[in-house]
């Protein structure tokens, strides 16, 4: 990408589209389990501790990290 935002905008509507899809039990479940996922391999190993913990993890961070990343996204940080 030619400006940093470009990254970040399309992070954010990767994220968005997730959402969207979460909508459609059928189009979820089958996202889920594409090749195309990245994380479709994980199945065998959800039940593992790390994996739970790192799932912990972005639930309770991801929120606040969209938001974060919406206000650099619009220009709306400022510097101490």
């Amino acid at each position: 990408w030619d400006r940093d935002t470009e990254y970040l905008s399309a992070f954010l509507a990767t994220l968005a589209i997730s959402r969207a899809r979460g909508a459609y039990p059928a189009l979820a479940d089958w996202a889920k389990k594409t090749r195309l996922n990245p994380l479709s391999g994980v199945g065998p190993w959800r039940d593992d501790t790390i994996v739970k913990e790192a799932q912990e993890r972005v639930s309770r961070f991801a929120a606040a990290a969209v938001e974060n990343a919406a206000k650099l996204l619009h220009g709306e940080t400022t510097r101490a």
